[in-house]
């Protein structure tokens, strides 16, 4: 009886994850990629000075997922501490989009899997209706990314997916040396 529970349960948790699979999405013309649960809406792009922004967002039964991706025309910065401070810069813009009423401080020096070049700040946001929000920024010397996970601040959130998402962006450049070593 204890092995068909144990079975039972396995089941059940396989079909749960398969059902909750990461898709790829491109974003617009900028070489980079994210993996969305769920369908999502359409990657909007919008030509700045200098640069595009892209946006992309999915909604699913837990939360939202999404990013604001910011390619620039030339590179930004010379060093890390440069790409940082814009990264946090860009950051700090969007709190007010997201109407943040609190936030833990930035944690720095977080590196995206697989990818120890690029850099990451990483903080917790909760917006005016109580949504929170666990957000991480990543940046070359070129493009700076703001990827996030909204969920009602009431329920416990599966972290798992979040971090899975979270840790799903590709940069280009990045994302084709990660395909030529999986060959």
């Amino acid at each position: 009886m204890k092995h068909l529970f144990t079975l039972f349960i396995c089941c059940a948790v396989l079909s749960n994850a398969s059902s909750q699979k990461l898709r790829k999405v491109d974003l617009g013309t900028s070489g980079c990629s994210v993996q969305f649960y769920g369908k999502s809406d359409d990657v909007k792009e919008v030509k700045g000075d200098g640069y595009k922004v892209y946006t992309v967002t999915a909604k699913t039964e837990e939360g939202n997922y999404g990013l604001v991706l910011k390619v620039h025309d030339k590179p930004f910065a010379k060093d890390s501490v440069a790409e940082l401070r814009h990264l946090e810069q860009d950051m700090v813009d969007a709190e007010e989009s997201f109407q943040v009423m609190e936030l833990v401080s930035y944690g720095y020096d977080w590196k995206l899997k697989d990818f120890p070049e690029v850099k990451g700040i990483t903080t917790f946001w909760r917006d005016d209706e109580g949504i929170e929000y666990k957000v991480q920024g990543w940046t070359t010397n070129q493009i700076s990314v703001i990827v996030y996970a909204g969920y009602p601040g009431d329920k416990q959130p599966n972290y798992d997916k979040i971090n899975l998402f979270l840790q799903s962006f590709k940069f280009p450049s990045l994302e084709k040396k990660s395909n030529l070593s999986n060959k």
